[in-house]
Formats: C-alpha cells, sequence, structure tokens
C-alpha cells in the first residue's frame, strides 16, 4: 500500500500536535480551542468525517 495509505494517518497526527502546541502556548483562548477539539475527537471521532453520514446513523439506530 506504500505512504499513501498513512496519508491520513499522519494528517491525524500532525493535527493533534498543532492543536497541542496552540492549547500549551495560547493561554486560555488556547486552552479554549484544544479542549474542544480533544473533546470532539473523544466523542464524534476525527475519522469518522470521512465516512458518509449514514454509517454513523444506521450504528445508532439499528437499522441498516
Amino acid at each position: 500500500m506504500g505512504i499513501s495509505g498513512d496519508i491520513p494517518g499522519v494528517g491525524k497526527a500532525s493535527a493533534d500536535a498543532a492543536i497541542g502546541a496552540v492549547a500549551f502556548m495560547g493561554s486560555p483562548p488556547g486552552w479554549i480551542d484544544g479542549a474542544s477539539y480533544f473533546i470532539f475527537d473523544t466523542i464524534v471521532g476525527i475519522e469518522s468525517l470521512s465516512k458518509p453520514l449514514t454509517d454513523a446513523m444506521c450504528s445508532t439506530s439499528g437499522n441498516c
């Protein structure tokens, strides 16, 4: 598969590092941005944004 299969993972890791740096050095606005990003990532999951919405709704409702 090569490097092309790793691009989403590299992008996610880069986004995590960038948001972490903003949260660490950004004082209260940075803390809010960082907390918002990581809470969203924990609850929703950034990876779920790359799939069709119907997949997530199917797993929630059970009407697949």
